[in-house]
């Protein structure tokens, strides 16, 4: 199943009409359905994936299930919204692979508290 059907298949399990989808998401309609070669937009998908209260790697690979290459794959991949350069991607890579104390270290030299960290997630 690529994207677009698992979109299509998504609206039919909430019984959402993909026309309604079309109009709330502010696309034209038939939008969905013209998308034949199966691919739609990262920014796209990610508005859909919002509206249908689904993850958005859900629709774009059919699990939330997925690898360390998968998540630094590219920006556009996982994070349309955000523009992470190739830089960051190492410092999330080099961060995951660090053992414990690095890891406080990190965060103190950021100034990240657990707290701060908690108040970024619900933003997201």
């Amino acid at each position: 199943m690529n994207p677009v059907e698992r979109v299509i298949d998504e609206c039919k399990k909430k019984k959402i009409p993909i026309s309604r989808l079309e109009k709330d998401c502010g696309f034209s309609n038939g939008y969905i359905r013209n998308l034949r070669s199966g691919s739609i937009s990262a920014g796209r998908l990610q508005k859909i994936a919002e509206y249908l209260g689904v993850p958005y790697i859900y629709l774009l690979k059919g699990s939330v299930i997925f690898s360390m290459e998968d998540l630094f794959a590219g920006p556009e991949y996982y994070f349309p919204e955000m523009n992470i350069t190739t830089d960051e991607r190492e410092i999330l890579r080099s961060y995951r692979k660090a053992d414990d104390a690095i890891k406080v270290s990190v965060l103190k030299l950021l100034d990240i508290t657990p707290e701060k960290a908690a108040e970024g997630d619900k933003d997201e």
